[in-house]
């Protein structure tokens, strides 16, 4: 699986990016490459900046905890920092083009009355717009490019596997496949049942990602560099709960991380009332659940601006920095103690 899984990956970036290329040629005379304001869109300030740029990094940075699923297939002799260039390399620029298409996307829609259209359906059907001067061929590459962003989720479900598997000595007796498999139906059905608000659930839900991720990084990060001062970790006791750290620094660190969060976020979290009939039918044959959802229906969203943030102009999102911040100030002391009373 793992090769199937590599070999892929290793190829298919090809075909997106020739697709992409296809886009711009085909929705390029559209964008709007120069700075412009009206009365409606206000000039952005540096607290839009911030807020914009954090968003971005919390994208990109949630992909930092399943690195290591991958990494640990390159030869034993690859140093630190050329997979960690090897991976900051990558992810910069496939973020830097996306999320210029995008932003290039944003800025024609003013201009364009199908791209309008297209956007109040879904961010998808956007997608497929930017397409449309191509007809069918067109259509052809708005399913590559689908294609492409479903195969995103191969090594998000994978690494949910391992750590699934990683819950206690029974996990790893589970088979791999098995795991998989019930995660992609899980997934499918929330998709399926929230499609109505799915895009305002995964934008408020990404930055909420990011704080708790920035979190384990800060620990990772002074664990490796402070505590343990380029001394490489045993391996062979990854499974032996009496040789491995209790843990207790990290979580009373990942508290006052979230306090932190909590002090600078800015969020907003979907209240609905929401009222559906499934219709499910499993075809033995086919091995697939057919999922009907109806009458689904959202009430309201409640904003919530943290105090730290409240002060600041525009309520800026800081919540992602403070987590770090607070995270990295109070682990030291806290593993200091771990050391001396526990021991490891």
């Amino acid at each position: 699986m793992v090769f199937q899984l590599t070999s892929s990956h290793r190829y298919a970036w090809i075909i997106q990016i020739l697709t992409l290329a296809i886009m711009i040629g085909s929705a390029g005379p559209s964008f709007i490459t120069s700075p412009f304001s009206t009365p409606d869109i206000p000039r952005a300030t540096a607290s839009d900046w911030l807020s914009f740029f954090s968003l971005c990094f919390a994208s990109a940075i949630t992909w930092a905890p399943a690195s290591a699923d991958y990494f640990v297939y390159f030869p034993t002799a690859t140093s630190s920092w050329r997979m960690f260039l090897a991976g900051s390399t990558g992810m910069s620029l496939a973020m830097a083009l996306t999320t210029l298409l995008g932003i290039g996307l944003a800025t024609g829609i003013d201009s364009n009355p199908a791209w309008i259209e297209a956007s109040l359906t879904s961010p998808g059907s956007l997608l497929a717009a930017s397409f449309s001067n191509l007809h069918g061929f067109g259509r052809f590459c708005a399913v590559i490019l689908l294609l492409g962003t479903v195969s995103n989720n191969i090594p998000c479900t994978y690494s949910a596997g391992l750590n699934l598997q990683m819950l206690g000595r029974y996990g790893p007796r589970i088979p791999r496949p098995l795991l998989t498999t019930l995660e992609v139906v899980i997934y499918t059905v929330c998709a399926i049942v929230a499609r109505e608000y799915l895009r305002e659930i995964m934008e408020n839900f990404l930055p909420l990602m990011s704080y708790w991720i920035v979190a384990w990084l800060a620990v990772c990060l002074e664990e490796t560099w402070v505590f343990r001062r380029g001394r490489d970790y045993d391996w062979t006791v990854w499974n032996n709960p009496h040789r491995l750290p209790m843990g207790l620094a990290a979580g009373a660190s990942f508290v006052f991380g979230i306090l932190g969060a909590v002090l600078g976020m800015v969020s907003a979290f979907v209240i609905c009332n929401t009222s559906y009939t499934i219709m499910m039918d499993y075809n033995i044959c086919s091995s697939c659940l057919v999922y009907t959802v109806t009458n689904v229906s959202l009430q309201s969203q409640s904003y919530f601006v943290g105090p730290i943030a409240k002060a600041l102009p525009q309520n800026c999102d800081l919540g992602m920095w403070l987590a770090f911040g607070f995270t990295a100030v109070v682990y030291p002391a806290f593993r200091c103690v771990e050391l001396h009373v526990v021991g490891r």
